[in-house]
């Protein structure tokens, strides 16, 4: 967005540049030294000489193609500025979806925290079922199958919960570490995720 609105400002200076054209030039030139007719005398006193020699410049007989180049570089200035709005536009979307896709992801690992909780009580219910003999084996790999399915779901929406936190560092322009005089200034634009008793590891 920064290197769009930099564009924007340039060619904006560039307009100016071009009608800059409209108006007439003034510039002095001079001369300081030593000039003689014969050289025995360059360097007398008398030989000592300046010239001032002012300067003016006027284009207006070029006005046709002066703003014929006004217009065209306006029409650069309109396109740099629509290019700066989708910019913004694009950030903006990005920054929306990656905190959307961040909040959603946090709660789906709160509930997939609570789907594991559950069948681990499921487990522990079958275990003592089957130490009792009311239930065979086969019942209990069920239950224990389903544990570490819903286990490997919770740590694949945990991963996606960090994934989508750098999406919105990256969307915002942080994230990174800048060193200044030796020392680590850490970027952060949200505070740390604090983990519920249902999402901490077990």
């Amino acid at each position: 967005m920064r290197a769009a609105l930099r564009d924007v400002a340039a060619q904006s200076a560039q307009i100016g540049m071009a009608e800059a054209d409209f108006y007439p030039q003034i510039a002095v030139t001079g001369f300081l030294g030593y000039a003689a007719d014969d050289i025995r005398r360059l360097f007398a006193e008398k030989s000592f000489t300046g010239i001032i020699l002012p300067t003016l410049q006027w284009k207006i007989l070029n006005y046709g193609r002066i703003l014929n180049n006004i217009r065209v570089q306006d029409a650069r200035f309109q396109e740099k500025v629509l290019k700066y709005q989708q910019t913004v536009l694009t950030a903006g979307r990005e920054v929306e979806d990656a905190l959307v896709a961040f909040l959603q992801y946090q709660l789906q690992a709160q509930s997939l925290a609570e789907s594991v909780k559950e069948a681990e009580d499921s487990v522990e219910l079958v275990q003592a079922q089957y130490k009792g003999g009311l239930v065979d084996f086969n019942r209990v790999f069920t239950t224990q199958s389903q544990l570490v399915t819903q286990q490997d779901q919770l740590a694949a929406a945990r991963g996606n919960i960090a994934l989508s936190l750098i999406s919105v560092y990256r969307a915002f322009g942080g994230g990174w570490q800048a060193f200044e005089d030796g020392h680590t200034h850490k970027a952060c634009l949200m505070p740390p995720i604090k983990q519920t008793e249902d999402m901490a590891p077990r």
